[in-house]
């Protein structure tokens, strides 16, 4: 699968999950990325990307994976 690329200032709706059944959306709403963070995992095989995006809805900052935003147009 391939990851998407956000940079700082989009806007993208955001989709959080539930821990137990990551197919239910718990919450949803638009924020704007701010940052992205990088790790590489398992002696340099697999890169994990996160995001961190100011939620409007909430008005906290929280991260996610590229698989739970959408860019807004």
């Amino acid at each position: 699968m391939q990851n998407k690329k956000f940079n700082s200032g989009d806007l993208v709706r955001w989709y959080e999950s539930y821990a137990d059944d990551l197919s239910m959306t718990k919450d949803s709403g638009l924020g704007i990325v701010l940052d992205e963070k990088s790790y590489i995992l398992h002696g340099g095989d697999l890169k994990h990307t996160n995001y961190r995006v100011y939620r409007n809805k909430h008005q906290d900052i929280l991260a996610f994976v590229s698989e739970d935003l959408v860019k807004i147009k």
